[in-house]
């Protein structure tokens, strides 16, 4: 049987604030978790519950030359009826820093991408309004226009605030002295929130073995994960 045999798509929705470090030239926090990120964490959460056992059989699952139990993506951003994949290295909507800025392309603008089709109707645009120009120039999101009709009111509406991914709390300034040559460094300590609008998604793919026990007696690998 062909791998994969079938795939989920998980909602993960953050609940807590995090610490987000700032460089003074630029971002210092992800905008989406990585694969190996989920993976780890999956293992430390298995060990927490299971013990030792269940991390070894994780692990044994995954030597070179066996066909995994499941795969898995990065967590992505998501809105409640849109999703978003990370915008494809071989396509940009336009020169310079336009390209740099937009991170993320919807599902639909996404399938276009890869099936190679040419892509002109998009949101926000910058050949609209003046208010669709200003959005264009900060949000790091592209969509379909015909999608424009699935995001939340005021994203639709134009509003630039709703587009972040994350809201800081308070900001302090900080100040690191280098161990050899006494250089000092500026950077920012915030303690920000997710937005309410915002959550992720993550896929896995699941293998055969995935319905088999993790372990003689124990949960199939699927149950563990779920």
């Amino acid at each position: 049987m062909a791998f994969p045999v079938s795939i989920t798509v998980y909602r993960l929705i953050p609940t807590t604030r995090f610490l987000q470090i700032r460089a003074a030239g630029g971002e210092g926090t992800l905008e989406f978790i990585p694969s190996d990120t989920l993976f780890a964490a999956l293992v430390s959460t298995l060990v927490e519950w299971w013990g030792d056992p269940a991390a070894e059989a994780l692990g044994e699952a995954f030597r070179a030359g066996r066909e995994p139990p499941f795969l898995l993506t990065g967590a992505f951003p998501a809105l409640p009826r849109l999703r978003f994949f990370p915008r494809p290295a071989s396509w940009s909507p336009g020169p310079g820093k336009k390209a740099r800025r937009l991170r993320w392309v919807s599902e639909g603008l996404f399938a276009r991408i890869v099936r190679g089709e040419e892509v002109k109707e998009l949101y926000p645009s910058e050949e609209r309004n003046e208010g669709e120009r200003a959005l264009a120039m900060v949000a790091p999101f592209r969509l379909l226009d015909e999608e424009r009709s699935q995001l939340p009111g005021p994203m639709r509406q134009g509003r630039l605030a709703a587009w972040r991914l994350w809201e800081p709390d308070f900001q302090r300034p900080s100040v690191a002295v280098g161990r050899v040559g006494g250089g000092t460094f500026l950077y920012f300590l915030t303690m920000a929130r997710y937005s309410p609008r915002i959550s992720w998604w993550v896929a896995f793919a699941w293998g055969e073995s995935a319905e088999q026990p993790a372990w003689a007696g124990g949960p199939s690998f699927r149950a563990l994960v779920e």
